[in-house]
């Protein structure tokens, strides 16, 4: 019967252990993914900037519409030189 007690409490012993490494790696995992979370917004936000940027810079991707803002800044350029 001492023996079987004994055993018991070794093997209790061993599911404490293990659940509370188990509980420690599950914290690790919610702090990892915390970290995560923070630097994909903070990459989004940087993507969001970024992409904004680069549309400044380049202008009119569609050519129709680049096309259109020449003529009309042709069209302005030709007025300014009548008025003056």
């Amino acid at each position: 019967m001492g023996e079987e007690v004994e055993r018991t409490r070794t093997l209790e012993s061993r599911a404490f252990q293990e659940k509370e490494q188990l509980r420690s790696k599950l914290e690790e995992m919610y702090e990892e993914r915390e970290r995560t979370y923070q630097e994909m917004e903070m990459l989004r936000k940087q993507l969001e900037y970024l992409a904004e940027e680069n549309g400044k810079l380049i202008g009119h991707q569609n050519l129709h519409q680049k096309i259109q803002y020449v003529v009309r800044l042709k069209k302005e350029n030709i007025r300014l030189a009548e008025v003056n």
